[in-house]
């Protein structure tokens, strides 16, 4: 077993050799009829030199494979507060009713932080506003080694 964790509140999960960390957060909005309105905060690795457009570019094929009935409704550059990213919004369908959301990308140490806002389709320009100050209040941080720090002890401290 490695030394390496996942720590989220209350909760450590052990990483095995090889293993990584990929905790997404999930924040729910209040119950809306039939849906809940949602955004998912994520991170996984760019590639090196990679920009948040080319990121982008590259996970566009996927959502059009992936998502039933997936329309690009609009794409690009965008910022909010002081978040600069890649904006990009769509709908698809899924077990039913028309979804839209809009995701937010950011890179920054070589890392691809996503965030995306979804709600039913009908709903989702009430909520837009919603989704950009939750982009804007968003706060990216760089990452934190993974080298394990040994323990030691001051004797001093001990002997008192």
């Amino acid at each position: 077993m490695a030394s390496n964790a996942i720590q989220y509140q209350n909760i450590t999960v052990p990483l095995p050799d090889g293993w990584e960390d990929g905790t997404q957060l999930v924040a729910l909005g209040k119950p809306d009829g039939r849906f809940r309105p949602n955004m998912v905060a994520s991170q996984e690795p760019a590639k090196p030199g990679e920009t948040t457009a080319q990121f982008a570019a590259r996970t566009l094929s996927s959502l059009q494979r992936e998502l039933p009935g997936y329309r690009l409704v609009r794409e690009g550059d965008a910022q909010f507060g002081p978040n600069t990213g890649f904006l990009r919004e769509h709908e698809f369908t899924t077990n039913g009713p028309q979804l839209a959301q809009l995701q937010f990308y950011v890179v920054l140490w070589e890392i691809c932080f996503t965030c995306t806002f979804t709600h039913l389709a009908d709903k989702f320009a009430g909520e837009r506003a919603t989704a950009e100050k939750m982009f804007a209040q968003t706060q990216f941080k760089p990452p934190v080694s993974r080298t394990p720090v040994p323990i030691t002890r001051d004797d001093d401290f001990y002997s008192s």
